[in-house]
């Protein structure tokens, strides 16, 4: 009797486990479409490439 409630009670958690990582997943992939807008716009307005002429760790440069 104990092995059949516990399997019930691990089964019963698995499934709200279950419905839980799934509606998370949908509300990231809504969240992400989103800002997809966003996210395209700020990629074409920075950059951040520059050339490091002369840069030194832990010392300074010149």
């Amino acid at each position: 009797m104990n092995l059949l409630r516990l399997l019930t009670i691990a089964a019963s958690l698995g499934i709200i486990y279950a419905l839980m990582w799934t509606g998370t997943r949908v509300w990231l992939n809504r969240q992400r479409g989103r800002n997809a807008g966003s996210r395209s716009e700020i990629e074409e307005q920075v950059c951040f490439a520059t050339a490091l002429d002369r840069a030194g760790i832990l010392r300074k440069s010149g």
